[in-house]
């Protein structure tokens, strides 16, 4: 990764880089915890057309928590979004896939119809079962093999060093939790008070 402006608001290399730039600023060793090969490993068990679909859905909740309570074109969104995931080659370059065959695949695997507007956090949650919608078995197997290679990563990282700080959202410690305590033993909290927080007592 290169250097980044640590007062810059925006991030080209994604959500690891504020932390990948502090680490680097103050040579201190820094490690990404992420699947180099989980397109790969989802391409066996997911065709073309639903990891594209899935990618869509996960980009809906994030676009209207952005722009509340507006619905985008959706013909203009979609082709803007195909078009950067190409470019990502997080999906095959060559996939053909136009927003009403977008609509007809979500509406056959969810079996509900598609609606700009109601599509939530919950159509891409890790889920699995009998009643899971077919988004959220896609987003339970995302989950299972990016825990399980972060798990991994803390695993090597706390063989290698003396000290190692993780960096991630809260939601990857509760999927967590039960293996890094079998792994480390039982977490010790502590609380901290930061003055600038509007809570005083901070979780850490």
């Amino acid at each position: 990764m290169r250097e980044t402006d640590l007062s810059s608001p925006a991030w080209e290399n994604g959500e690891p880089s504020y932390a990948a730039a502090l680490a680097l600023k103050n040579n201190i060793p820094y490690i990404g915890g992420e699947c180099g090969k989980l397109k790969d490993r989802l391409d066996k068990r997911f065709t073309a057309k639903d990891l594209a679909g899935y990618y869509v859905i996960l980009q809906i909740p994030y676009w209207s928590r952005m722009n509340p309570g507006k619905i985008p074109d959706f013909d203009t969104w979609f082709n803007e979004l195909m078009s950067g995931l190409k470019k990502s080659l997080w999906i095959d370059p060559a996939l053909e896939f136009t927003s009403d065959e977008f609509t007809r695949w979500y509406e056959s695997k969810n079996h509900g119809k598609f609606e700009f507007s109601q599509i939530n956090s919950e159509a891409p949650a890790p889920v699995s079962g009998e009643n899971a919608l077919f988004t959220q078995k896609m987003g339970f197997q995302f989950a299972l093999l990016r825990d399980t290679n972060i798990l991994q990563v803390i695993t090597d990282m706390l063989n290698k060093f003396d000290r190692v700080l993780i960096v991630y959202g809260a939601g990857h410690y509760a999927a967590q939790k039960v293996a890094l305590a079998d792994m480390l033993g039982q977490p010790e909290y502590t609380y901290i008070t930061d003055p600038k927080a509007n809570s005083p007592d901070l979780y850490r």
